[in-house]
């Protein structure tokens, strides 16, 4: 019911901005890319150095851009919330088309959800 209710938040969101000719957002498919590079190093591949970069980068702007409004864990990494965010993006890839930002706030959101 919860994650019924995300989703159609962030439907909601994505379809009240206004778009700019010329912006280009970065999607959910475009981040998993990138973030995928980042999961090869948890497994002693070469990855992309850019890629993971990019994908930390990204996660870490989300954190910083909504610290207040998540519960993380104490002492939460940059490379559990990318894990976090693959997991989530995996298994939605119907959502991948969405904005990237907006589906890392709702991954972390769900995956550490504050206690009621």
């Amino acid at each position: 019911m919860i994650r019924a209710a995300m989703i159609a938040a962030v439907a909601l969101m994505l379809s009240a901005e206004p778009a700019a000719a010329d912006m280009e957002v970065t999607s959910g498919g475009d981040l998993i890319q990138d973030c995928r590079e980042y999961a090869k190093m948890a497994v002693g591949q070469t990855p992309n150095l850019r890629s993971v970069g990019i994908c930390e980068g990204y996660i870490k702007g989300a954190l910083d851009g909504h610290y207040n409004q998540g519960c993380w864990p104490a002492g939460a990494t940059i490379g559990q919330a990318t894990f976090v965010v693959i997991k989530f993006l995996d298994e939605n890839p119907y959502m991948q088309d969405l904005s990237a930002y907006l589906l890392v706030q709702t991954a972390l959101r769900e995956a550490w959800a504050c206690p009621k």
